[in-house]
Parts: C-alpha cells; sequence; structure tokens
C-alpha cells in the first residue's frame, strides 16, 4: 500500500486562521463556552485587540510577512460579524488574496450588501438550535449571485436529528450542493480536548459520511496535493485523512508558524497547529525554519494543509 509522504500546496502561501473574537449572538449547547461567552470582547478579560493594533497586523502581514506569497486568510470567531471592524477588515484585505469568513448566518442580506468589498469565500454553519433558514436562503443566494465562494457547515446534532435531515427540504435547491455534514465534537474539558462525539447511530454517521462536501473551491491557488512514496499526485482533502485516522504526522518537518498562523482573540500569534507562540498580533514574528512535529495528531485542516515532509528513511526501512 503506497505511503503518504509529503503535503504540498500548489502555490506558495501564507495561511492565517484569525478568531476575530470571542463573542457570538449563539450559545449552541456543543460549543466550547470560550467561543461564545465575550470575555476578551467585553473587556473583562485582557489582551483583546486595539483597533491600532488590528490596524498594525494588517499592515505588517501585507507589507512584511506575506513577501511575495498568496494570501489566504480565514476569520472566524465567535461571530465574526459582530466585531466592530469587521466590514474595515474585509475592505483592507480585499484584493490581496483570498479572504474567507466563518459566519453562523445570523446577519441579514441587507447587512452583507450594504459592504463595500465582500469575502472571496463564506462558510455559513448551520445550529440546529438558531439557525434561521428563510434567512439563510435569502443570504446564500445573495452570496451566489455576487460569486462568493459558498459552503454551509451542516451542523449534525445526534440530539437534533430530525432538523438535520430536514434542512435539505428547507434550504432553496440552489444551495444543496454546498452541504457539508459536520460531526460533532466534545469540547467538555476544554476548546482543544475534542473527540467526536459517540452517541451517533451508525445511519447517521453513514449520512454525515454522504453529506460531506468534495466540492472543489473555485480558487485554483488554493489546491493542496498529496504526495506518496510511488511518486503519484493527488489532490487532498483533509476531511478524507481525519476521518480515516490517517493525520499523524508526528516526526515529520512542518511549515507552520512560516507559511501558516493563527491568531486568538486574545491577542495571541501561534504556529497554525498552536505548538509554538509566537508573539502578540502587533509584534510577533515568523519562524524561519521547518519545524518537527511533536503531536501524535494534527487535528484541523488548518494544520494539516500546511506544506509537510515525512522523514527520510534510511535504506531497509
Amino acid at each position: 500500500m503506497k505511503k503518504l509522504t509529503e503535503i504540498v500546496r500548489s502555490t506558495d502561501t501564507l495561511y492565517v486562521y484569525w478568531t476575530l473574537t470571542d463573542l457570538c449572538n449563539f450559545k449552541c449547547s456543543y460549543c466550547p463556552d470560550d467561543l461564545h461567552v465575550g470575555t476578551y470582547a467585553r473587556s473583562q478579560r485582557p489582551g483583546f485587540p486595539t483597533d491600532i493594533q488590528i490596524d498594525t497586523f494588517i499592515d505588517n502581514v501585507l507589507t512584511k510577512h506575506l513577501n511575495g506569497r498568496f494570501l489566504n486568510m480565514t476569520i472566524s470567531g465567535g461571530e465574526p460579524t459582530l466585531h466592530p471592524k469587521f466590514k474595515t477588515i474585509i475592505e483592507r484585505m480585499s484584493g490581496s488574496g483570498s479572504i474567507e469568513v466563518v459566519t453562523n448566518g445570523s446577519r441579514s442580506a441587507d447587512w452583507w450588501r450594504d459592504m463595500k468589498s465582500l469575502p472571496d469565500k463564506v462558510t455559513i454553519s448551520l445550529h440546529p438550535e438558531f439557525s434561521k433558514l428563510e434567512k439563510i436562503n435569502e443570504l446564500g443566494l445573495f452570496l451566489l449571485e455576487n460569486d462568493v465562494d459558498l459552503v454551509f457547515n451542516l451542523m449534525c446534532d445526534p440530539d437534533n436529528w430530525d432538523w438535520v435531515i430536514n434542512v435539505k427540504n428547507s434550504l432553496d435547491a440552489t444551495l444543496h450542493n454546498r452541504i457539508n455534514a459536520k460531526i460533532l465534537t466534545d469540547h467538555s474539558n476544554g476548546p482543544t480536548s475534542g473527540k467526536p462525539f459517540d452517541n451517533y447511530y451508525q445511519e447517521q454517521l453513514d449520512f454525515i459520511k454522504v453529506e460531506q462536501s468534495r466540492i472543489a473551491g473555485k480558487d485554483e491557488r488554493k489546491r493542496v496535493h498529496a504526495i506518496y512514496d510511488d511518486g503519484s499526485k493527488t489532490n487532498l482533502n483533509a476531511f478524507d485523512l481525519i476521518n480515516a485516522g490517517q493525520n499523524s504526522f508526528t516526526g515529520w518537518s512542518c511549515s507552520a508558524g512560516r507559511d501558516g498562523i493563527r491568531v486568538s482573540f486574545d491577542g495571541s500569534v501561534y504556529a497554525v497547529c498552536g505548538i509554538k507562540r509566537l508573539g502578540k498580533i502587533d509584534t510577533f514574528a515568523l519562524i524561519e525554519k521547518d519545524i518537527t512535529c511533536p503531536q501524535l495528531y494534527c487535528k484541523a485542516a488548518s494544520g494539516i494543509t500546511i506544506n509537510k515532509r515525512a522523514p527520510t528513511l534510511t535504506p531497509g526501512q
């Protein structure tokens, strides 16, 4: 059986995952408190970036850290559209690469219509306890009409399964092939302790597997390739590796911290997988050399799709 030996982005890329705020207007039962209580956004805890720090971060990314590379930035939360500088950030970053937003879709189509610049991609999470599918329909159709790459992350709550099954009946038919079914993760021991919920029935797991999106995004510059020991190369879907349990890269050489960073809502900047802290949002420095991965598993697509290479084997191994 052929072995995966390398993961390579098709374009020299700086990937930025920016958790813009810890405030959310939804309080889903399966979501960790850290992502919706707003203790940083409400200044109950120190560190929430100021407007000046945010402007400095954007300036540094565009003029210093990007250094001729393609920028792939994902902005999430919490609910990022609640941040008072959200529209300004999108406007400033527009045209610099691919700017993506992960949102709960609670803002109206008219709110998005008022933006001077739209993101290149929007991922709308559908939550059974809060999402209003009539509003989602209007927003989804508006984004598609304006050439925005669109995905729906359907949060498959086993305790609200009738709603999950009903989504296709409630969404406009034009939007059906944009659905990506997501298995829920248990974060009861903290946001980094996640493991799949274990209370799914087999037919529910089968539904999730069938409804996992295989839509290739429109932007060819964001393609990621898997390279094998026989020299073959395929397009990589990170969730396929996770589902197959092939997301362990212990000992691999990885460019996280140089080609991929994560910005937290407390203003800290890390290598995209969180393995190393790089500094604060307005003063951090990228790692100059690849790191050797010490983690047992790479749990997020943002980390899996960063350039990485398996350790070289000696003859006979």
